[in-house]
């Protein structure tokens, strides 16, 4: 399972998550994102949809509680294992790749990344407004 957690601030201790359910407990390495330092990803085994779970994130410095709380998995996202290329319907304009500068390569993932974003090659037009005098200040 791959947990997302946003962080109060930069200065947030180095971490491990330990998700209880019943009496078994499950721990979860846990790695700041590089390019995004106010966020971190746990990693560990799969759990339950449904089921109430007890989440703890526990400094790695000296075992203190940092934070606790309540809750159930009522929705999950799979990673994909491989990247879709577009294809354009006959007479669209072809999307240009980007070239993504690799932060991922910073820290080891089991979840493999795209390496080419597709970029537009020229703006949408602007939205029709179908008020032309709005009615606010």
């Amino acid at each position: 399972m791959f947990v997302n957690i946003l962080l109060p601030d930069l200065s947030f201790p180095a971490f491990s998550l330990v998700i209880s359910r019943g009496d078994v407990e499950n721990s979860y390495v846990c790695q700041r994102v590089s390019y995004a330092l106010n966020t971190a990803y746990c990693a560990g085994p799969k759990q339950p949809p449904g089921e109430p779970l007890t989440l703890r994130l526990i400094s790695n410095k000296d075992q203190t509680v940092l934070a606790e709380g309540n809750l159930s998995i009522i929705g999950l996202a799979f990673p994909t294992l491989g990247v879709a290329l577009y294809t354009p319907p006959p007479g669209a304009p072809t999307p240009t790749g980007t070239e993504l500068s690799s932060p991922a390569a910073s820290f080891s993932t089991a979840f493999p990344s795209p390496s080419v974003l597709p970029t537009r090659t020229k703006p949408l037009p602007p939205y029709p407004n179908p008020y032309p005098n709005p009615s606010y200040p």
